[in-house]
């Protein structure tokens, strides 16, 4: 045994110099590889010494500063450490960097996306045809070189209607890269997310769709001005249905609509599931400046709603919805108060443990006359527009889709809601 030395404590601190013998003790063996000399009080456990996570009777020996928030209105732990602030600092500098960062690639990311220009002798063409035919406000677009649109309803036909074709009469935009539109006038008309990006994650929403058809869809008949002809065959009834945050019509406030008298315990919470990944998607090409101030201004809504739900309850960006199956819309403009979005399901064409194909057939094209243009829509692409400032309809499906059912949805905020319908307050 050697001759006790002074050896500080592991963890101790010390103005002068350890005051403490504490005897040592060697280890002579040839076979021992480790640290040869050690502490009694090593040997021992370390009673003096606080381990993080570890609850003491006793008071640990070194003391930490605390803070305290005296705030009524504070509901949280109103006592923390200078640990626990520096790592509340930290979090929030983290925070800014990880904002400004997102903000960067956002910009790189759109900067990347290609632009398409007009097409103005096609819009010249297609204007020249509805002043002859003088219906300009009731255009619609066919899906195949026919001039007709199939499986119309006998009572609300379009057959008063000037019927143009999208593969005719307009330039098709195909490209599943993802693009931009320009309308030549320094604005962007519509902005198709490249397909890989908006097909990662997408849930299956067909079953509801067919649910919502079938138990929950109304066939609306609103004149010449917004839906015309109906689809119709044996398979399935046509459908337009709008589900989601909407303006009461025959009162003030808003309600969040939806058939749920028949539909399936699983259709509600399966279609806003879908809303909500679209609405994430979304945010990753929408221009920095116009999500704040859009955010800005639907978080300053307090109207109360009939039903649970809508801006209450959840942060989605577009929280209202329109159905069609077989529904064929006019070109024509709306009255929403931020961007709007298309996307189309065919449940035929959904594969388990897959989803949508990258390089399935377009469903039907969507079509933006004044500008000359039709975009190719693949089920699943996910298309961001403009739906206040461009006239623009969806056409009647391809040929490839002719007997198969395609859902096409739209994702809105109505100026309205916005306002909270209600002139009172």
């Amino acid at each position: 045994m050697s001759t006790p030395s002074k050896i500080p404590i592991p963890g101790r601190s010390y103005i002068n110099k350890p005051t403490e013998e504490i005897t040592t003790f060697k280890n002579t063996s040839k076979s021992f590889k480790g640290n040869k000399t050690r502490t009694s009080i090593q040997s021992r456990t370390i009673t003096k010494i606080p381990i993080p996570g570890r609850s003491y009777i006793n008071k640990p020996t070194e003391e930490i500063t605390t803070f305290k928030n005296t705030s009524k209105s504070f509901k949280g732990n109103k006592t923390r450490t200078s640990i626990q602030s520096r790592t509340i600092t930290n979090a929030i500098n983290n925070s800014s960097s990880t904002r400004k960062n997102k903000n960067k690639a956002k910009a790189i990311r759109l900067d990347s996306l290609m632009v398409f220009p007009p097409n103005f002798e096609k819009a010249k063409d297609v204007f020249a045809r509805q002043s002859d035919a003088k219906k300009e406000h009731l255009t619609f677009f066919s899906g195949t070189t026919e001039l007709v649109l199939p499986n119309q309803d006998k009572e609300i036909s379009t057959k008063d209607c000037l019927v143009l074709s999208a593969l005719l009469h307009l330039q098709i935009i195909d490209n599943t890269e993802g693009y931009k539109v320009s309308d030549g006038k320094g604005g962007t008309v519509c902005l198709m997310i490249p397909r890989q990006d908006a097909l990662l994650g997408l849930p299956n929403p067909n079953r509801a769709l067919v649910d919502i058809n079938l138990h929950g869809g109304k066939r609306l008949k609103r004149g010449g001005k917004r839906v015309v002809g109906l689809g119709c065959n044996d398979e399935y009834k046509p459908l337009y249905q709008t589900v989601g945050l909407t303006p009461g019509r025959s009162f003030l406030g808003l309600y969040d609509k939806w058939p749920v008298k028949n539909l399936h315990s699983k259709t509600r919470p399966t279609l806003e599931k879908m809303m909500n990944v679209v609405n994430t998607k979304i945010g990753k090409y929408i221009d920095e400046h116009l999500l704040v101030g859009y955010k800005k201004a639907r978080d300053g809504i307090t109207h109360g709603l009939e039903t649970s739900g809508g801006f209450k309850d959840g942060k989605d960006l577009l929280q209202a919805a329109a159905i069609g199956l077989g529904a064929y819309l006019n070109s024509h403009t709306d009255d929403d108060a931020f961007l709007s979005v298309y996307i189309c399901h065919c449940p035929e064409e959904w594969k388990d443990k897959v989803g949508y194909e990258m390089n399935c057939d377009p469903t039907g094209y969507f079509c933006f006359p004044d500008q000359g243009v039709a975009v190719a829509c693949r089920p699943g692409d996910i298309l961001i527009f403009n739906a206040r400032m461009y006239n623009h309809c969806s056409s009647s499906p391809t040929v490839q889709y002719l007997d198969k059912q395609v859902f096409n949805c739209s994702l809105y905020i109505k100026t309205l809601v916005m306002a909270g319908n209600n002139n009172g307050e």
